[in-house]
């Protein structure tokens, strides 16, 4: 039987691939245009997502960046921005986390960072907020002494009753970590799951600007999730080194499986990009990855690190471990981007799925520098 499904998998998932299609949707109104930000949909139905904060970049200026704490919904069925006026925000910041519970009522965010021109003045955040889209409120929760401390550049998914966190930048140095951490929505108590540790084989090594989303795998009787590429800063030096692989952790068990392809894996390895998504189909999950940064460019225009985005996304059979080039059908030409918010929602019986995509900036240079994406932009399948 075992075989059987996997067979179905590698079948379905070819079909997948090649029925893929890009379409753009243009607000009519003005809205959030940022990068290093998060997008989750709410509600009953899938027609709105909600958005918090992110930054602004321009390196040609001298490196300004603009920071914002400013609460938004976005609704597809009437391309509309709405801009939200809840009595109090989170502080401005960028390079949080962002998850939502299954009723899709309540959005849960943790950290992230802020910090001045030419990084001056960095501050990591270690609060922890919860937004009720019944009120369009912001609350501050009020967290046990034990807790994940600051945070950046991490990510987080909600299972059932409790939200998973792992890795990120989680010292003043701007070092990363690979520690998992629980939070029991219930109890409001967090677990330490895993410490923090450079020499372990048995789970992901740290990171940040990785990719962590919720998944099924045929081997764990439950949901999990997986852990997949990003980047680890190498200290004294501040030299950047390229993850290249993807794990799936299973609760049910408290265990980790290295399932990085050795045959068809990425290539090259996708960083810096909060667009990566799952979608749970006919008991197969797809992890999704939508542009981003790659190795290679070159330093120049003003930016402080080397810049190559990319517009070439992939998508990973969780069961098969093989990933494959998304290459859309209808031919539409989709810029490179970096930093863009992206989240899935579909009923169970759409036979077309999307996964939207919001914000993030393109390099142009020579030229105007950072590109910002005001678009919509949705990635969908066509089951057919």
């Amino acid at each position: 039987m075992l075989a059987v499904k996997l067979v179905l998998f590698t079948l379905f998932s070819l079909s997948f691939v090649s029925g893929s299609f890009f379409r753009k949707i243009t607000p009519v109104n003005n809205g959030s245009v940022v990068g290093g930000h998060a997008i989750r949909f709410i509600g009953d139905t899938c027609d709105k997502f909600l958005t918090f904060g992110g930054l602004t970049e321009n390196f040609p200026a001298g490196q300004v960046y603009v920071f914002n704490n400013l609460t938004w919904t976005f609704r597809l069925s009437t391309h509309t921005w709405t801009l939200l006026h809840p009595i109090q925000s989170p502080s401005a910041r960028a390079f949080y986390s962002f998850s939502v519970n299954s009723e899709k009522n309540k959005a849960y965010l943790y950290g992230g960072a802020f910090y001045g021109n030419f990084f001056a003045d960095i501050t990591f955040y270690n609060d922890f907020w919860v937004f009720d889209t019944s009120c369009d409120r912001w609350s501050l929760i009020e967290q046990p002494s034990l807790n994940p401390g600051i945070r950046t550049d991490h990510q987080s998914v909600i299972i059932d009753d409790y939200l998973y966190l792992f890795g990120g930048v989680c010292k003043f140095d701007e070092e990363d970590c690979n520690d998992l951490w629980r939070y029991s929505m219930r109890e409001n108590v967090w677990v330490q799951l895993r410490n923090d540790s450079a020499t372990v084989t048995d789970r992901p090594l740290a990171r940040g600007s990785f990719f962590m989303n919720v998944a099924y795998r045929y081997d764990c009787p439950s949901k999990g999730f997986t852990i997949s590429q990003g980047e680890h800063l190498t200290l004294p030096y501040y030299i950047y080194v390229q993850r290249t692989d993807t794990w799936f952790y299973c609760p049910a068990t408290d265990t980790f499986t290295n399932i990085t392809s050795p045959t068809n894996n990425i290539n090259p390895a996708v960083a810096d990009t909060n667009s990566v998504v799952s979608l749970n189909l006919f008991e197969t999950s797809y992890v999704v990855v939508f542009d981003g940064e790659i190795p290679g460019g070159v330093v120049d225009c003003g930016a402080p690190f080397a810049q190559k985005q990319t517009n070439v996304s992939w998508i990973l059979n969780v069961n098969s471990k093989d990933w494959s080039i998304l290459e859309p059908y209808n031919g539409n030409t989709i810029p490179a981007l970096k930093r863009v918010g992206g989240d899935v929602c579909f009923g169970e019986f759409d036979l077309i799925k999307c996964i939207t995509y919001s914000g993030g900036w393109s390099w142009q240079c020579p030229g105007a520098g950072n590109i910002y994406n005001s678009d919509i932009i949705q990635l969908c399948f066509d089951l057919l």
